[in-house]
């Protein structure tokens, strides 16, 4: 049995820029293609993106997530690089 219509859902961490919106961020990562559901949960200090996606493997998922989030709004880590990030 596969994971057809399963989906797969992952969490990114972003430390965000400071004039970080959350909004905004939400929808940013909603348009990645493949994307259908995307959760920001707001921090102390940062935001945690559950994101459910199909036919995307995880290093692309991550790699789309990534460039959205280092242009305007923060740094996008893994979990154990989350207390790292300055």
């Amino acid at each position: 049995m596969g994971l057809e219509g399963k989906g797969i859902h992952s969490f990114f961490f972003i430390k965000p820029k400071k004039s970080t919106d959350i909004d905004e961020l939400a929808d940013k990562l909603i348009s990645i293609d493949g994307v259908e559901e995307v959760n920001v949960t707001q921090g102390d200090i940062g935001y945690m993106v559950k994101a459910k996606f199909d036919d995307n493997t995880y290093e692309s998922m991550k790699k789309q997530i990534a460039e959205i989030a280092g242009k305007k709004y923060g740094v996008c880590v893994s979990a154990l690089e989350f207390k790292k990030v300055e």
